[in-house]
């Protein structure tokens, strides 16, 4: 073999050897594209992240989302703005239920969806003092919505009577001013109230069903207006121990009647007119006997 000869088998043997190492690097490269191809032995997917507090930062560095648990062990949500003051919050409240909360953007509280000790749902509205201004929520099972004054006292509540019928109430530093509600009966009623709450005036009902009104002094009953089963009008004055004093009124006939009674409620002295359309006066004693009757007065 001549040295031409040698140097073309040489050739010959590098132009393989190359053609075997292309050959192995792209079958090299096909291989480890294919291994580290998405969902395949590294997914860009985690099922799960155990950690105990999970923060993102914004683009200025600053925390804008916080995942974690509080002091008592419970998780929350917290979103902050580019100043770090919270927006929303959502965790749980004292009694160990869920809380939703939001912020204005100095971080004062405006708005929360809460539930109360009772296991009920309930919105509460803020003012920028932090004060409840209004609320929503459920009173004993029944709906009921209320306004408050800037030092969080009770203004304008509205629900529903203990008969599942509506009331409106209003309210000067917590105490009633105007009550609007009804009976077991389902008849309307309206109660004011003084500025320590107690009873002044009530219009309502009676017992026949006829339209009344009554007045009050420090919770005992000065005079009542309304009518007889007879639909006679009557009026009612009393003393301060809600004992009748005078009656005016009309009889079973018809005819206007007035009378009097003592501090122990007894009759002292009638006036009205008979079944023959006569006028009458009759007087009693401290005890309730008859001591004067005109001669033809009839029953």
């Amino acid at each position: 073999m001549t040295k031409d000869d040698r140097l073309n088998q040489l050739e010959k043997q590098v132009r393989g050897l190359k053609e075997l190492l292309y050959g192995m690097g792209t079958i090299t490269l096909v291989i480890v594209i294919y291994l580290l191809k998405p969902g395949l032995f590294f997914s860009d997917i985690t099922d799960v992240i155990k950690t105990r507090e999970l923060k993102v930062l914004g683009e200025e560095g600053g925390e804008i989302v916080s995942i974690g648990t509080n002091t008592e062990g419970h998780g929350f949500i917290t979103t902050y703005n580019e100043e770090g003051k919270p927006l929303v919050s959502i965790g749980c409240n004292k009694n160990d239920d869920g809380s939703i909360n939001t912020y204005d953007n100095k971080g004062r509280r405006f708005v929360s969806l809460i539930t109360d000790k009772d296991g009920e749902g309930n919105i509460a509205i803020y003012n920028k003092e932090g004060e409840r201004a209004a609320a929503i929520g459920i009173n004993e099972g029944r709906g009921a919505i209320e306004t408050y004054n800037k030092e969080g006292e009770r203004l304008v509540a509205l629900g529903a009577t203990g008969y599942d019928e509506g009331s409106l109430s209003t309210f000067n530093k917590g105490k009633m001013l105007v009550g609007l509600g009804s009976t077991g009966d389902g008849e309307g009623t309206i109660t004011t109230y003084n500025k320590e709450g107690t009873e002044l005036v009530g219009l309502g009902t009676n017992e026949p069903g006829h339209g009344a009104i009554v007045t009050f002094n420090k919770g005992k009953i000065l005079v009542g207006l309304g009518s007889t089963e007879e639909d006679h009008g009557f009026i009612t004055t009393y003393n301060k121990e809600s004992q009748q004093l005078v009656a005016l009124g009309g009889n079973e006939e018809g005819h206007g009647v007035l009378q009097t009674y003592n501090k122990k409620g007894k009759t002292l002295v009638g006036i009205g007119g008979d079944r023959n359309g006569d006028g009458f006066i009759v007087t009693w004693d401290s005890h309730g006997d008859i001591i004067s009757l005109p001669h033809k007065h009839e029953y």
